[in-house]
């Protein structure tokens, strides 16, 4: 007997299976999972996996019956494994349906900082990175100086140089400019 007609033997054994035991199968995948949707998509991927050539000898197994309602088991616990983990997820990372509002506020933080990070970049180099650092990374002016080791009057000089520039470029009732000004006001 060739590979082929072995193929198709095993194949129409598993199809007898199939119809033999399918309603039965979901029955006690229901019962575990308490979910009949569920339950029929696990017993469908295990005989889809069982249809595929490298499995197909199980078959011919000496308890295949057994080796059916023990596949279903253990599908059924790794489906609820799988629940529980993206449960914990969305609890962990606050992304679940009771934390939308933090979903958005991050979303909206995002977009804020996205648009400080743009007007900062439209301004001369030495006003956007003092800027930068004492907007962005919280730095004093003293420490701004240090950094780039240039006097504490320069670091103020290009703060007001720069503030000056983002109110004429930007809209004045624009939530950044209001933003970049209470991030600065502390070091005036």
């Amino acid at each position: 007997m060739n590979k082929e007609d072995t193929e198709a033997i095993l194949l129409n054994s598993l199809e007898f299976f199939f119809h033999r035991h399918y309603g039965r199968l979901c029955l006690f995948a229901k019962s575990i999972l308490n979910d009949a949707s569920k339950a029929e998509d696990v017993v469908q991927d295990l005989f889809a996996r069982l249809c595929e050539e490298e499995n197909l000898h199980l078959v011919h197994t000496k308890n295949f019956k057994g080796y059916l309602y023990t596949a279903v088991r253990n599908a059924c616990i790794s489906s609820l494994r799988h629940e529980k983990v993206v449960e914990t997820y969305f609890q962990k990372n606050r992304f679940g349906e009771l934390e939308e509002p933090s979903f958005v506020k991050n979303i909206i933080h995002s977009e804020v900082m996205g648009e400080l990070h743009e007007a900062l970049n439209g301004l001369p180099e030495g006003c956007a990175t003092i800027l930068k650092k004492a907007a962005l990374e919280g730095m004093s002016n003293q420490e701004i100086a240090d950094a780039l080791q240039i006097s504490i009057n320069t670091v103020k000089s290009q703060k007001r140089r720069g503030i000056a520039l983002l109110k004429e470029r930007l809209n004045p009732d624009s939530h950044i400019l209001w933003m970049l000004l209470l991030l600065l006001w502390r070091d005036f």
